[in-house]
């Protein structure tokens, strides 16, 4: 066994593997069911001559079958690519031009784009299309059949079996970020790095082994993740939570919907809510005044990605009252977890943060700012990081 994914899950799911694990809309997997699917999406890639350190790519608004895609491609050492649905024309040429994918899992609602791109680009030959979801969608491809083979169909003639070759810790994890800083740029983990640093946030473990802790446990984390799988923040809260033992729940609306979240919280017990900043907690906050919600189950909620600002941890506080604990953290798809607040909040300064031992904050010399200082400087990470970014070494090499 290695600090590689999916042997990490597996290693869960052997351990326990009725555990539930992932709610998607009425889509419900305990561990070893969403271990069976991954399995037959992992078969079929090998037989479309998948390999190891390739590229698939995962393009579909939230659902279960994103975890079954990313789970699929670790257990046969492919690396998963995610495809932002928010991109539009360049961004997602970019990406196409720059992630060199070989394969592609897609809803059916963005054929149109798809089918665009795969004239131009003839070296991404294997195509999976599911079939839309979560709620109605207003797609423009009446009478145009799907590239590749359904999804469903494909995955019923494969075996659930495990029998895959041995993997390494020197894997890659790959998560595109960007977008608001420039065109997209695909982050670079080992496998061994991520865990340690997001999955664990650097509290490392000895052995691999050592995840079995978390195989049985009944006052397991159920939390809700508003932030889309395809998204950084949102891939990074649900692999926390299934890979400390707990339950994803994951809504499936295309676009934020507040009264779907909170009848959400209260149908299954959700006791951490993960939101970004806010623009998510704002809205969230109104409506749980606006209506009749009880959320007895809910005990934290926090903020990662944006800035929650003191009105808007107020509107929280006000919302689901005192007994909630709100927190948030710093961090980032190129350094991981870098400080997590401290529970100390000045309503002037806003709240505390206990920044990690390997956290550095540096100044445009790239020399540490000495604490306690009101200098301006960059959050830098050492010890378990990202090796850089995909197709462009020098970027990260200026800042080193």
């Amino acid at each position: 066994m290695e600090y590689q994914l999916a042997d990490l899950f597996e290693a869960l799911c052997d351990a326990n593997p009725d555990a539930p694990c992932v709610i998607a809309g009425t889509e419900r997997r305990s561990r070893v069911e969403l271990d069976r699917r991954a399995n037959q999406l992992a078969h079929y890639l090998l037989q479309r001559g998948v390999a190891p350190g390739q590229h698939v790519g995962i393009y579909a608004y939230n659902r279960v079958e994103w975890l079954e895609a990313l789970l699929a491609c670790w257990k046969i050492r492919a690396v998963a690519v995610n495809i932002n649905f928010r991109y539009v024309g360049p961004e997602l040429e970019h990406l196409w031009q720059d992630a060199d994918l070989v394969a592609l899992v897609y809803e059916r609602s963005f054929l149109p784009r798809v089918a665009e791109l795969a004239a131009r680009y003839p070296q991404l030959k294997t195509y999976l299309f599911l079939d839309d979801a979560g709620e109605d969608t207003t797609a423009d491809d009446a009478g145009r059949t799907p590239l590749g083979e359904h999804y469903d169909h494909a995955l019923a003639e494969q075996a659930a079996t495990r029998d895959f070759a041995p993997r390494s810790p020197d894997d890659i994890y790959l998560i595109y970020t960007g977008g608001t800083t420039g065109m997209p740029k695909g982050v670079l983990w080992r496998h061994e790095d991520f865990y340690h640093n997001v999955l664990c946030m650097n509290q490392p473990t000895e052995k691999p082994e050592d995840i079995l802790q978390h195989a049985n446990n009944p006052g397991a984390m159920r939390t809700m993740m508003l932030s889309p799988l395809m998204h950084g923040g949102g891939q990074f809260s649900t692999l926390i939570t299934l890979y400390t033992g707990g339950v994803a729940i994951i809504p499936v609306t295309h676009s934020l919907d507040p009264p779907d979240v909170l009848r959400a919280i209260a149908a299954e017990s959700v006791v951490m809510l993960s939101l970004i900043g806010d623009a998510m907690a704002r809205r969230i906050a109104e409506e749980k005044m606006r209506g009749d919600y009880a959320t007895p189950s809910l005990v934290i909620i926090a903020s990662g990605g944006a800035v929650l600002s003191t009105e808007g941890r107020a509107m929280l506080q006000q919302a689901f009252g005192e007994s909630v604990y709100i927190t948030g953290g710093i961090g980032g798809s190129e350094i991981g977890s870098a400080a997590r607040e401290t529970g100390r909040f000045d309503t002037l300064r806003g709240p505390g943060f206990a920044p990690n031992p390997l956290m550095a904050v540096l100044d445009d010399n790239l020399e540490p700012v000495p604490p306690g200082s009101d200098q301006i400087g960059r959050l830098a990470m050492r010890g378990h990081i990202p090796l850089g970014y995909y197709n462009d070494p020098e970027k990260p090499r200026a800042r080193s």
